[in-house]
């Protein structure tokens, strides 16, 4: 097939034509090949969200990103009181949170808590760590997450009027 590019004997108009031709050659199923998963990349991304104009190659992961837009949790954990948009998401949460799958991957060396992800975890060793790389501009105070420096410069460093 490299060969067949290189010399311009390529009898494909583009990536389609080229998709239906392997599968029918082929004995396995077509979708589920890394080839078909790699041809993706080169189609366009043609379904667009209405809400946030995000742009997607595949109808259904369209339809899925949109549930993100509505505040409707159709997946209640069993266990506890929090709900989930996703059906994944609420499979994780209990791995997680309930059987404790995967606690150990995320745990503080210093404190021992432990974090379903990896970049909570790399928050949290701030504590530990003294890390307060959110700078007040206006004067010497540092902060470890961003939210709280924008809370101190709304309270001691408010906008004045202009005369």
């Amino acid at each position: 097939m490299i060969k067949r590019i290189i010399t311009g004997s390529w009898p494909f108009k583009n990536v389609t034509e080229l998709q239906v031709s392997l599968f029918q050659q082929s004995a396995t199923p077509f979708h589920g090949s890394k080839y078909y998963q790699h041809t993706l990349i080169h189609v366009e991304r043609r379904f667009k969200c209405e809400e946030c104009q995000k742009t997607f190659k595949r109808r259904g992961h369209l339809v899925n990103h949109r549930v993100t837009h509505t505040k409707e949790k159709k997946f209640p954990c069993s266990i506890c009181d929090q709900s989930f948009t996703k059906r994944y998401n609420l499979v994780r949460h209990e791995r997680v949170m309930h059987l404790g799958v995967g606690a150990d991957k995320n745990a503080c060396e210093t404190c021992g808590r432990c974090f379903n992800r990896a970049d909570n975890l790399a928050r949290h060793q701030m504590v530990h760590t003294r890390g307060r790389p959110f700078r007040c501009d206006k004067c010497p105070k540092g902060y470890r997450h961003r939210s709280n420096l924008k809370k101190h410069v709304e309270k001691m460093h408010p906008p004045t009027p202009s005369p």
